[in-house]
């Protein structure tokens, strides 16, 4: 159910901030909190309601701590406040507080513990002061659109990309994000924006040092020298950016959950098994990113400059189809689309190379190409039981464990 409550403006944060006139109040305003929109161990994500016609906004509640400012708030503000605005990160507009009544659905799921199923709220406490973030509302997650469906190679170019130019954008500022993974990567604009978010564990990094002690991330997404040393810098975020490549391509995490991101247990998917259904330049991206040596992963810049990523193969797609098929945007807002080639806020590439990047090359294969390959190479493992090639690979979260071919051929 809706509620209406009032904002009460704390700070800005730099670039970024929301006009006076479109919130209709420079210090407070009227909202409507809407649905739920997801949830973390230090937060909870909901829509934003009338009366901010200007745009689609989305607060991010803040978990109280023991009646202060939590700390996750306060480490993602400062960090907010140095990052000027860009199309690959998402727009914030400052945080606020709030009076949440204590019979709250929104009281009831802040004060709960993560890993608790009940909570009690004291009932001589008639409100809560909680505090939020104002953003843009996505459509969705990364992680939302790989739990149904699988992407082709051209959309996994794409999303990397813009993922990739969101990190160097945090990097040229000395700035890391320490939890790069697929559910804080953020699609939007109907699927022709990736962008990423979430900046709870995001510090800097000082000029005099290169590594800086590495606390938090996700199991999975961490980089070898996080795990086993605790310390880490800028290729550290590579490597998360290398498994969500791997994610992308494979639908599936290159790493066992009881060995994460450990030096010489459990290592990315064989070239050989990548090579049988994905290109030659998109696995050399890939198995840079994953080096198990930092000082062999590329940066975020360097990253940018491989062959697969500049278009000289593959001729990237927006995730369109995806979100408006899937229902996390609408149709109308999809229809776009063809106007736009390669992602409606980014066209700088686009301008670069010319109109001619945004249509289809001869040399692509369509679908009906893949579709033939797939069957092929099912009819020759079954025939050939030496040919048949079984992975070690764990999928995503709440995917059955199945075989290899199932998830990943094309």
């Amino acid at each position: 159910m809706s509620e209406e409550l009032v904002a009460t403006l704390c700070a800005t944060t730099g670039p970024a901030e929301v006009d006076a006139s479109s919130l209709n109040a420079s210090s407070k305003f009227n909202f409507t909190l809407g649905a739920a929109l997801g949830a973390g161990a230090t937060s909870c994500v909901h829509a934003v309601e009338k009366p901010l016609e200007e745009g689609r906004f989305a607060a991010k509640f803040f978990r109280p701590d023991k009646g202060k400012q939590p700390a996750a708030l306060q480490r993602e503000v400062q960090i907010l406040a140095k990052l000027p605005t860009s199309a690959y990160i998402v727009n914030f507009h400052g945080y606020y507080s709030t009076k949440v009544e204590a019979t709250s659905v929104l009281q009831r799921n802040l004060r709960r513990d993560s890993n608790a199923s009940t909570v009690a709220v004291p009932e001589e406490e008639e409100h809560g002061v909680f505090f939020f973030i104002l953003m843009d509302r996505c459509d969705c997650t990364l992680y939302s659109l790989i739990q149904k469906t699988a992407f082709s190679e051209p959309e996994a170019c794409f999303a990397t990309e813009a993922l990739l130019q969101g990190v160097t954008h945090l990097h040229n500022l000395r700035l890391v994000h320490r939890d790069i993974k697929d559910l804080n990567i953020m699609v939007a604009d109907a699927g022709r924006k990736v962008c990423l978010g979430d900046f709870d564990l995001a510090t800097s990094i000082p000029e005099k040092d290169t590594l800086i002690e590495w606390k938090g991330g996700t199991p999975g997404y961490m980089a070898p020298e996080v795990w086993s040393k605790g310390r880490g810098g800028f290729k550290a975020d590579i490597f998360g950016v290398g498994v969500v490549l791997h994610v992308l391509l494979t639908r599936s995490n290159p790493f066992h959950p009881d060995e994460v991101s450990k030096p010489g247990n459990s290592g990315p998917l064989s070239y050989d098994i990548v090579r049988l259904f994905r290109s030659e330049s998109s696995c050399e991206l890939l198995y840079s990113l994953l080096a198990e040596d930092p000082e062999l992963r590329p940066s975020a810049q360097e990253a940018l400059d491989f062959s697969w990523l500049l278009g000289e193969e593959v001729v990237k797609s927006n995730l369109c189809k995806h979100v408006v098929k899937l229902g996390f945007a609408s149709e109308d807002e999809g229809h776009e689309q063809t106007e736009r080639p390669n992602g409606s806020r980014s066209l700088a590439l686009w301008r670069r190379k010319g109109p001619e990047a945004g249509t289809k090359s001869p040399g692509v294969s369509g679908s009906s190409f893949f579709r033939t390959v797939s069957r092929t190479m099912r009819t020759a493992r079954s025939i050939l039981p030496f040919a048949r090639r079984h992975s070690k690979i764990v999928p995503v979260p709440d995917l059955k464990e199945v075989d290899f071919d199932d998830v990943c051929l094309p």
